[in-house]
């Protein structure tokens, strides 16, 4: 733990003391609310401590925020190999030009070898 802690960067280890303290506070919390209440679902009242409601909300919330950031980071992705693509086919293009450039002077020089002056 100490090579850990060593190896970690400023914001690394605030962070690591941001998370400790809000990992004890929800321990205090969901022991503080640990009054069960009665849950209307459709079909189904059971009776649930608060604290687990609260704790399901959270991960809930959690759960739905990934899918959208992932959803959002693999179109973000997609295009990002679109652009790879685009920029590699635009690189090849170049190369032809340069190319095609080459022998037109190549033409040009052979062509004014051929012209003699009369």
């Amino acid at each position: 733990m100490e090579e850990y802690w060593e190896n970690l960067s400023f914001a690394g280890k605030a962070k690591f003391i941001i998370s400790v303290v809000i990992g004890t506070l929800t321990i205090v919390l969901a022991t503080l609310n640990w009054t069960e209440i009665q849950v209307h679902l459709i079909f189904w009242k059971p009776t649930i401590p608060l604290s687990l409601i609260i704790l399901g909300s959270i991960v809930g919330g959690y759960a739905i925020s990934y899918v959208f950031a992932y959803r959002k980071f693999k179109s973000k992705d997609n295009e990002l190999d679109q652009l790879k693509s685009q920029t590699s086919r635009v690189q090849e293009l170049e190369s032809q030009v340069k190319s095609l450039q080459q022998q037109v002077e190549q033409l040009k020089i052979v062509s004014e070898n051929d012209v003699e002056p009369s």
